[in-house]
């Protein structure tokens, strides 16, 4: 059980690497821009390209994981992931930065999903609430922490060095991993599913970009090109597919990876309202807006090892639903604070509780009746389902701002008030997501009889 835990610091260690980066950017814009010369849409594009490439070929890794082995894939992500950072480090151009940050997001979606796989295969049932409450929670705060984390290294650095400071720290990580992490048997017999592969990143492609630049035909082609990829997994459904349909004749999997993408829509959206108001609206420094922003997720990591130990004692649907619930307590909370003036902090608080209680549940219950020869092609559709929630968050928050706002509302701090007030009344987006997903796992822990273990 030793060898286990040490695995999982790693593990979490690539996690924390890569979710850091989808976040930590976001106080440097300003400085890429006058460096660069960097226009408004380069900028978000230097921001979406990675959150492009880390999402689509999520369910592509985990499957590849099942085939080569979990810890072959992590490696190469790290190594990608590496290698990108210092070519975004050394960007000349707005162009080499967007093109250097779509590689940095393909290494991450390699190596993030092999973490969920190594997780299940390394703790028994008895251990796992514990080990996905230190992963979850290092997962959420690294996210949640991304701004105030930018702030620091960007003061001191420059721009440049939010992604320096990942070469020495994906380095050693990779002797960490070659040293620490197992290697688990795999069916070499099992074949590839190219075709298979190539739909499901076009449908994926199409759809988050869709959803980054608000384009309803986007959407359409890739609602088409979904349903194409459907159609070519029914017929392999015997020959090794991407997508075992298998997985889904879990009832509690599909609650719970349905649930799940209200996580990062929460967690992102929150933070990205939060920064928003601390910047745009009461006129914070990006350091001192990251640093109080950063009050959540360090909350969060006083009350994960508990969250562990209820989720092994005493199942996870109960602790899930009382984080979720303790998270749609903290969004009311915080929409209240930024339209009042008073107690942001205790919004963040409670919303740091939640965090911290929320994130163990969800693994162990969307994983317990999934068999090992699945478990690749499960923890990629899990895993794409969060990836899936961030990107929607982010996207209807962006959409329902630009309608409340007039396109000055950035520009100065003469209707900060303005600002405040729109962003009271998106928290309850976030609000209302978190409290969609509380019902779903309380409809996962329903008394319904549970599902018999699948064959591989």
């Amino acid at each position: 059980m030793r060898q286990a835990w040490i695995s999982l610091a790693v593990l979490c260690s690539g996690s924390a690497l890569g979710l850091l980066d989808s976040t930590m950017m976001n106080v440097a814009l300003p400085a890429v821009s006058a460096d660069l010369g960097a226009g408004i849409d380069e900028l978000f594009w230097a921001l979406n390209s990675y959150l492009l490439t880390a999402t689509v070929p999520l369910v592509t890794s985990g499957r590849l994981g099942d085939l080569f082995g979990p810890k072959p894939l992590f490696l190469a992500g790290i190594v990608t992931f590496t290698l990108a950072s210092l070519a975004c480090g050394l960007a000349t151009t707005p162009g080499w930065l967007i093109a250097a940050r779509a590689v940095q997001g393909l290494g991450c979606a390699l190596f993030l999903p092999q973490g969920t796989t190594l997780v299940t295969q390394l703790f028994p049932p008895a251990r796992r609430g514990a080990a996905w409450g230190v992963w979850g929670a290092v997962s959420g705060a690294a996210v949640a922490a991304g701004p105030a984390i930018g702030g620091f290294l960007v003061e001191p650095m420059g721009w440049r060095g939010i992604f320096l400071v990942n070469v020495p720290a994906g380095l050693l990580l990779t002797v960490l991993a070659v040293r620490l992490l197992p290697r688990r048997p795999v069916d070499r017999l099992r074949r590839f599913d190219l075709l298979g592969t190539v739909l499901l990143g076009l449908a994926l492609f199409q759809i988050v970009f869709a959803l980054i630049e608000a384009a309803p035909w986007w959407l359409a082609g890739g609602a088409l090109t979904l349903g194409a990829f459907l159609l070519v997994q029914r017929a392999r459904q015997h020959t090794d597919p991407l997508v075992p349909f298998a997985v889904f004749s879990s009832r509690t999997f599909r609650l719970i990876t349905l649930g799940q993408t209200a996580l990062p829509f929460g967690v992102s959206s929150t933070v990205l309202l939060t920064l928003l108001h601390l910047q745009a609206g009461a006129g914070l420094s990006p350091l001192r807006a990251g640093l109080l922003s950063g009050v959540a997720p360090t909350v969060s990591i006083l009350f994960a090892p508990l969250s562990g130990r209820l989720t092994d004692r005493f199942g996870g649907g109960y602790v899930l639903l009382s984080g979720l619930g303790l998270m749609t307590v903290g969004c009311a909370v915080l929409g209240h604070a930024v339209w009042s003036g008073n107690g942001l902090l205790s919004g963040l608080v409670v919303f740091g509780i939640g965090m911290g209680v929320v994130f163990a549940p969800p693994g162990v219950l969307a994983m317990r009746d999934i068999e090992p020869g699945m478990a690749g092609a499960a923890s990629g559709v899990f895993t794409l389902s969060g990836r899936i929630g961030g990107v929607v968050g982010t996207a209807v928050v962006g959409a329902v701002l630009k309608h409340l706002l007039p396109a000055d509302a950035l520009a100065g701090r003469s209707i900060s008030a303005e600002v405040s007030h729109a962003v009271a009344f998106a928290y309850t987006l976030p609000a209302v997501a978190l409290a969609v997903a509380a019902v779903l796992a309380l409809a996962a822990e329903s008394p319904s009889r549970r599902p018999a273990r699948m064959p591989a």
